[in-house]
């Protein structure tokens, strides 16, 4: 690992600056972009397929709020008005957790199963012809750990 030895306010070096535009351009580019083929094939954004995504994943189809929020990166906050959301237009459930009251649980109601049976081949081929196409599995392994090191720090 790399580590910077200038002061605590020095610019980016060039290759630190061209890096950091690229990764810019990337998080901000390919989100609004899978976004608007997700919302032209099914009207859900990116982040609440993601969250559908997880839910039918599970054997039960149901997840606590807590585990939804940390798998998606979300607040608590922000990952129940998502899942209100989701629940107005009749994709998911919530209810109290059988073995903690306390705890809230989604469940991914039939329509937001057949609706992730439906976006998930148009969005696997989105993926790949935005990201996974244009790089060597080389790449993709690389692409894969250097996100993993950034996220889990």
């Amino acid at each position: 690992m790399r580590t910077h030895r200038g002061g605590p306010h020095e610019l980016l070096t060039r290759e630190e600056r061209e890096a950091w535009l690229a990764i810019l351009a990337l998080t901000l580019k390919l989100p609004a972009a899978l976004d608007a083929t997700l919302r032209e094939t099914g009207d859900v954004l990116l982040v609440e397929f993601i969250v559908l995504s997880y839910l039918a994943e599970d054997p039960g189809s149901s997840r606590r709020m807590s585990a939804i929020a940390k798998e998606s990166h979300l607040s608590p906050s922000r990952t129940t008005h998502l899942v209100g959301r989701l629940e107005k237009r009749g994709l998911v459930t919530r209810h109290p957790s059988d073995d903690d009251g306390r705890a809230i649980v989604a469940t991914l109601t039939a329509e937001g199963s057949a609706l992730v049976r439906e976006l998930s081949p148009v969005h696997a081929e989105d993926a790949r012809a935005r990201v996974f196409n244009k790089l060597s599995t080389e790449q993709i392994d690389a692409l894969r750990d250097i996100a993993r090191t950034i996220t889990d720090s």
